[in-house]
């Protein structure tokens, strides 16, 4: 079933995207340009476009290439649910990688994934049940011939008969603000995305917290990282499964780095870590790794260990910057690591003095199992020395304690 049509906004006015073209890159005060713009006969409500599309472009600017940002028109809600490209063009790499030549991109919003799938060689359905919606992934998906829009419902649409080799889908995980925990209240359900699986390969977006015993048990969770922060998990079926199991990849510096335990057969199973005392150097993992649930092939791979069964933060004994230099690139792409000074427990007057001690006069404050207001406690510190620290907060046995580490990377100089 197709919805009602209805009328296009303001921002496909040809006028506005006129405007919209002629603006600075920076505008410093919208209401001195804007009566400006008034009294050369724009109207209020075109003014008001232009202006709000520029500023959607400028955000546009931290997912997508500075080439597409400046050309395409943006909705709030869509530019928040959009991946950003450096992801996206991964989703499209597996894809070519697997085979794969033409994708129906199920939900497709205002067409961020339908655009690094196009920019690939691929030939796209972009499939929208919001006509209005619909019409920005038009226009953005406009420089390729190859892909098309079809407005309607995706749970409706017959996969084969578009002519799709596999199917890509982002379903909407939020209802008025608030995010949807539940798999089955999202739109499309887990199930029904699930269910297109089993007629064609596909990838489909989800909650980076999805209970393992959700992932098919042939199917393989992605859980991503750019610069550190969690951006995506992603479920890959059939062909593009790949092995089943999980991986974490990381995007740093433009570069990719994945980790995967090989020994895994089943994407429910957690393979827990070693534990033991704290040495030399402490590790704070990636994000992503931890949703992964892959502490014992981080710990595997470069002989660590857990210091608590219950808290992510990863010792051993060994400088990263002695380890051969391809095994230190990763271990420093997989985590942040820190020389390991001193010990204390977290209450102010010690950490005071243990920080006094440290000659710290910058401090990065991380935490688990702690609920401590970072900005509160660098203030009490009173930071005068002269090298930049780390304070790692843990809850260890019922016991508050707090790690105090020199950046290895500092360190190495």
């Amino acid at each position: 079933m197709t919805s009602t049509p209805r009328a296009l906004p303001v921002d496909f006015d040809p006028q506005v995207r006129q405007l919209l073209s002629e603006l600075p890159a920076e505008i410093s005060d919208t209401l001195s340009l804007g009566e400006q713009l008034r009294a050369q006969g724009w109207l209020p409500e075109q003014i008001s476009a232009a202006f709000t599309q520029h500023q959607l472009r400028l955000k546009a600017r931290n997912k997508f290439e500075d080439e597409d940002a400046s050309r395409m028109l943006f909705t709030n809600d869509g530019l928040q649910q959009a991946s950003r490209w450096e992801v996206s063009r991964l989703h499209a790499k597996r894809m070519r990688e697997a085979g794969i030549s033409a994708v129906a991109d199920l939900g497709c919003g205002i067409g961020a994934e339908s655009l690094a799938f196009a920019q690939a060689g691929l030939t796209v359905t972009a499939v929208e049940i919001d006509p209005l919606t619909a019409r920005y992934a038009k226009h953005n998906l406009s420089p390729f011939p190859s892909a098309q829009i079809l407005t309607a419902d995706a749970t409706t649409v017959d996969l084969i008969s578009l002519g799709a080799q596999a199917f890509f889908s982002d379903p909407a995980r939020r209802r008025g603000g608030r995010r949807l925990k539940d798999p089955e209240s999202w739109l499309p359900p887990l199930s029904t995305a699930l269910g297109w699986g089993k007629q064609l390969p596909g990838g489909i977006k989800v909650a980076p917290g999805l209970p393992y015993q959700l992932i098919p048990v042939d199917g393989h969770a992605q859980f991503t990282s750019v610069a550190g922060a969690v951006v995506e998990a992603c479920l890959w079926l059939g062909t593009l499964a790949g092995r089943p199991g999980r991986s974490a990849v990381m995007i740093r510096d433009g570069k990719k780095y994945t980790l995967t335990d090989e020994t895994l057969d089943n994407p429910h199973t957690v393979i827990p870590a070693p534990v033991g005392e704290l040495g030399s150097y402490i590790y704070e993992p990636d994000g992503a790794i931890v949703r992964a649930g892959l502490l014992s092939a981080l710990a595997k791979r470069f002989d660590l260990r857990l210091i608590d069964p219950q808290i992510a933060y990863l010792t051993g004994d060994v400088n990263p910057l002695e380890m051969p230099p391809a095994k230190r690139t990763q271990l420093l792409a997989f985590t942040q690591a820190f020389e390991v000074i001193d010990t204390a427990p977290i209450h102010r007057k010690h950490l005071v003095k243990a920080v006094r001690a440290a000659d710290f006069n910058s401090i990065e404050i991380l935490s688990r199992g702690i609920d401590l207001d970072p900005a509160k406690l660098r203030t009490q510190l009173k930071l005068t020395g002269n090298r930049r620290g780390a304070l790692l907060l843990m809850r260890r046995d019922n016991n508050r304690r707090a790690i105090l580490g020199l950046p290895v990377m500092a360190t190495g100089g």
